[in-house]
């Protein structure tokens, strides 16, 4: 059933199957939930069922179905005065990549029709920001990382279980990534 610590893709094809046919009923939710009065730990799978989805299914974090003739990659990420977009799978002509910082504001957009294109980036400040693409069929987000100059890439690698936890998540590494910009804040 597993190759190491990965599931084999015939188990992870049977388990989602399985989950999909299995939704969380009321009896599940109340056990998970006196569980927590006395382990103080939750079953995120009961909590969020689209979680299984979501790690191991068509969901990416964002809730947006993903598409498995469909890839879109960010190249170098973090990056700094440039990034490189490539898009494997069929895009439409008029297809747009949007960059979004982390108030929502639009501050940058561009069309695409090539499969590799590369975008100038070095006038937007360090910081998180997320880059959506949106096709005719299409719709793909992905998380961005800028550093500023001379400072390293770092990794931050998060989890969360709900929305509230997710702003909070992005609230620590906005501060964070404010530091690592400008070190005289520390």
């Amino acid at each position: 059933m597993t190759d190491g610590a990965q599931p084999k893709s015939w188990a992870i094809t049977m388990l989602l199957a399985w989950h999909r046919a299995d939704t969380v009923s009321l009896k599940e939710k109340e056990r998970n939930n006196e569980v927590f009065r006395y382990q103080h730990n939750r079953n995120p799978f009961i909590d969020d069922p689209l979680f299984a989805e979501k790690i191991w299914g068509t969901l990416n974090s964002a809730g947006e179905t993903t598409d498995e003739r469909f890839s879109l990659t960010l190249y170098p990420n973090p990056a700094h005065d440039y990034l490189q977009i490539r898009i494997s799978g069929t895009i439409s002509a008029e297809s747009m990549v949007y960059i979004y910082d982390m108030a929502g504001c639009l501050v940058l957009a561009k069309m695409v029709d090539d499969q590799t294109t590369t975008l100038a980036i070095d006038g937007l400040s360090p910081g998180i920001y997320f880059l959506r693409l949106e096709g005719e069929e299409i719709v793909a987000t992905r998380d961005l990382l800028l550093t500023g100059d001379n400072h390293p890439y770092h990794r931050i690698d998060v989890s969360y279980s709900s929305g509230t936890e997710l702003i909070n998540v992005l609230k620590t590494i906005h501060k964070i990534c404010s530091v690592l910009t400008n070190p005289d804040l520390e």
